[in-house]
């Protein structure tokens, strides 16, 4: 059996003196190799990704691989313990109304006084280095430069919206691989995965994949990743090409406010044999059906808002394709029944104005005029391994 390793690290004080924790447990495997970094939960109702933390935990206690790997279930306690009646409001932070998704820092685009140094500094000082110990090097001005900027960002008190998230990314700093799991309302399994990561993401096995700019959007795959690709730019400047040998995805594990151990462990075989592609794990020990993936670009993701208030009856099961004039839901609102001859009006149809699939709609039935009903992937184009 490997050795677990567990630490618990405080990140907020409560108004009772209490305080939330992080807990992070990490594994260590029988030979050298990637550092990897899983968390879940940084939004409170997106919850199966403990599950499957808690398989891939299983597995990784009782099999040989390489290198380590770093499990954050419950990424947010602030979020997933902000319940309102039976529901958890915890997508966005209560007191600021922020995303707690879009907490993460670009790091290098502060100023140097606030991380300690620059990264065109860095490249000077390394750009004569051997690729193994520029990789080292810049893990470790990674780590120093979030700490710095922690220290910056405390001088007035602490941020409830920054310091749990660079907390997160500081204990990413020195990975190779980040996974961010979370789930989408009600919605199908998917990824999104950055511009060069296309070939990568094959290997999980998913119905979908949502291809991203490699830009920061403050979600903490591009909080990441983008270090490596600033990295690389920065190297081009001076005439030297050097690879991006850094994977980050957020990986959406179906519907909020659910879990399902017996999913989970399809889940985590889907992680598992992406692990096994990143030479984490030599041997194969499970057999995945391959799939056929829809791969489709931000661009094409549209989401499309009520057009009035009311209730809604989702026709379609996330996953489904779609054509033009898809009836995906029907809108039932009483506001223009004043007569018998008015009460087709009280329903109005969501159809689809362009093919593609339904990736996520609401979980709710009752929705305000501009709701974000459905997400629909355009154009997505049929990849497979």
């Amino acid at each position: 059996m490997n050795r677990l390793e567990r630490l618990d690290h405080p990140i907020k004080q409560l108004p009772s003196g209490d305080w939330l924790t992080l807990n992070l447990f990490r594994i260590s495997g029988t030979a050298p190799g990637p550092h990897v970094h899983i968390q879940a939960n940084v939004h409170g109702a997106e919850i199966q990704g403990n599950a499957v933390i808690y398989e891939l935990m299983q597995w990784f206690c009782h099999n040989p691989f390489n290198g380590t790997v770093t499990f954050i279930p419950h990424a947010n306690p602030i979020a997933v313990n902000n319940k309102m009646g039976t529901w958890t409001y915890g997508r966005f932070n209560p007191i600021t109304g922020d995303n707690w998704n879009r907490a993460y820092d670009d790091i290098f685009t502060r100023s140097k006084e606030m991380i300690g140094g620059s990264l065109e500094e860095f490249v000077a000082k390394n750009k004569d280095a051997s690729w193994p110990q520029l990789k080292q090097d810049f893990k470790k001005f990674i780590f120093d430069s979030i700490k710095n900027l922690e220290s910056s960002l405390t001088k007035y008190g602490a941020n409830e919206n920054k310091l749990p998230f660079l907390f997160l990314q500081k204990i990413a700093a020195t990975a190779d691989i980040v996974l961010d799991l979370h789930t989408g309302p009600v919605a199908v399994r998917y990824l999104y995965s950055a511009d060069y990561q296309r070939q990568d993401a094959l290997h999980f096995n998913f119905p979908f994949v949502i291809n991203i700019p490699n830009e920061f959007g403050k979600a903490m795959d591009e909080a990441t990743f983008m270090n490596w690709v600033r990295l690389q730019q920065e190297f081009k400047k001076i005439g030297k090409d050097i690879p991006i040998e850094f994977n980050a995805f957020t990986v959406e594990l179906g519907s909020e406010e659910r879990i399902s151990l017996s999913e989970a462990k399809d889940d985590s075989l889907c992680i598992l044999n992406y692990l096994h592609h990143k030479k984490v794990i030599d041997v194969k020990s499970w057999d995945l059906k391959p799939v056929a993936q829809v791969h489709g670009d931000l661009a094409n993701y549209k989401t499309y808002y009520a057009p009035m208030g009311g209730m809604v009856d989702y026709l379609l099961p996330p996953g489904s394709p779609v054509t033009e004039g898809t009836v995906m839901a029907k809108l039932l609102s009483f506001r223009a029944v004043n007569q018998a001859q008015d009460l087709d009006r009280a329903l109005a149809s969501i159809k689809a104005n362009n093919p593609g699939h339904i990736i996520n709609h609401c979980p709710s039935g009752a929705v305000g005029q501009g709701a974000e009903l459905i997400q629909v992937m355009e154009s997505g184009k049929i990849l497979s391994l």
